[in-house]
């Protein structure tokens, strides 16, 4: 190669090598150096392909075709084409004679009028970003030294273009920790605001949840009454008697949540099978556990709690409605409500249904208040939670093999 070409072709390779290190669209990187080496190496056209998906290429830059033969060549298959056999070999692939040749994967270049190609996969660190090929129609066919510049060339343009692909992901993985950020940062925000700012509303709420179910079976009772009074004066004072009882609970679900919020508790030795009577008394009393049948079991040794009576009935309420919701379209509907002994010093009481269960990720958010559905599964299994919690014990829910879910809270052993 005369000393002259040399010096022009590496005044080129130097001007090619300045632009890509300036700020690019990788989709306009060809296109540029395109223009630079035209009039030089006598170029008619150029295609760059990019790597899409498995075993495909797009066509994403081009020049000396028609929008028509641009639309045809949009998209190849490795193994298709010149472009699609470099892809697939990674090999450079270089064609001369093209008018005068029937081998097939050159019908594209050979409509287009191209007499010589030569095409050269982008590869970095074992990484096929695409190809990128350039041609002439009249002029003599690319001399040695033109070859070796032109695959030089590509290998700068593919080393930009994986240069950019990585600003792009780092790019996206600063994006996705900034919103992880900020997702933490509105949770936090709403944990506080739920601790700090919405302690009246959350009174309120449990309040309105927890006095509904006394309150519906009173209203029962006494609905019950005159319809009683005619036939048999002693149901009639026996529904009263009823009805008492349900508004002297309601009465003592206030004075609970009153003391809890000053801080006040009213712990000591309860019988569990009382609690369990109780409890079932007011889940038929609201006609909630209607057609359920029902079974109880206190293993030795888990007789006897100590912690607050109501709070304590308030959550075997709860797990008794929403066992018996869960169980609403089981033909033989069965509850179960057991204690026995949990540890040294623990009892575990547990609700267990036979109805449609519980998957795992609706088990993990059963009684995290950031997740209060309107379900029957939302705010009851909240003010549970919180009344465990401030008797020093455990709550969780576990799916049952044979089908339905065990609802488990432990106390403390008297």
């Amino acid at each position: 190669m005369p000393d002259e070409r040399r010096a022009r072709l590496l005044e080129l390779l130097a001007r090619v090598g300045e632009e890509l290190l300036s700020p690019m669209d990788p989709q306009i990187m060809a296109g540029r150096i395109f223009d630079i080496l035209r009039d030089e190496l006598d170029l008619d056209a150029f295609f760059n392909y990019e790597a899409a998906g498995v075993g495909r290429l797009r066509l994403v830059a081009h020049h000396g075709i028609s929008p028509e033969q641009a639309e045809e060549a949009a998209d190849l298959a490795f193994g298709q084409a010149v472009c699609g056999m470099v892809a697939e070999e990674r090999k450079p692939i270089y064609r001369i004679g093209i008018q005068a040749s029937d081998e097939p994967c050159l019908s594209f270049v050979k409509a287009v009028g191209l007499e010589c190609y030569a095409c050269t996969p982008l590869v970095v660190n074992d990484e096929l970003l695409g190809t990128l090929g350039f041609g002439r129609r009249s002029a003599p066919c690319f001399a040695e030294d033109e070859l070796s510049f032109l695959r030089t060339a590509c290998h700068y343009v593919a080393l930009a273009k994986h240069r950019a692909r990585e600003r792009v992901r780092e790019l996206e993985d600063m994006r996705r920790q900034r919103d992880l950020l900020r997702e933490k940062a509105a949770l936090r925000a709403r944990l506080s605001e739920m601790n700090q700012l919405d302690g009246m509303t959350a009174i309120v709420a449990t309040l309105a949840h927890e006095l509904n179910q006394p309150l519906t079976a009173a209203a029962n009772f006494l609905s019950a009454t005159p319809l009683l009074i005619p036939r048999d004066t002693a149901k009639a004072v026996e529904a009263c008697e009823a009805a008492r009882r349900q508004v002297l609970r309601a009465g003592g679900i206030v004075r609970r949540i009153s003391d809890q919020i000053k801080g006040r508790n009213d712990h000591h030795a309860v019988a569990v099978a009382a609690m369990f009577e109780e409890a079932l008394a007011i889940a038929e009393a609201a006609g909630i556990s209607a057609g359920i049948a029902v079974e109880t079991r206190v293993d030795p040794g888990a007789e006897q709690v100590k912690g607050d009576r109501i709070q304590i009935v308030q959550v075997l309420g709860n797990f008794i409605r929403n066992a018996c919701q869960a169980m609403e379209r089981v033909a033989q509907p069965r509850l179960i409500l057991s204690a026995r002994r949990h540890g040294i010093d623990r009892v575990r009481i547990a609700v267990s249904d036979f109805g449609e269960g519980l998957d795992a990720e609706t088990i993990g958010d059963l009684f995290d208040p950031i997740r209060i559905s309107d379900s029957g599964l939302g705010l009851g299994l909240v003010i549970c939670r919180a009344i465990v919690d401030a008797h020093g014990g455990d709550i969780w829910a576990e799916a049952r093999a044979e089908g339905g879910a065990d609802f488990c809270f432990t106390l403390p052993s008297a």
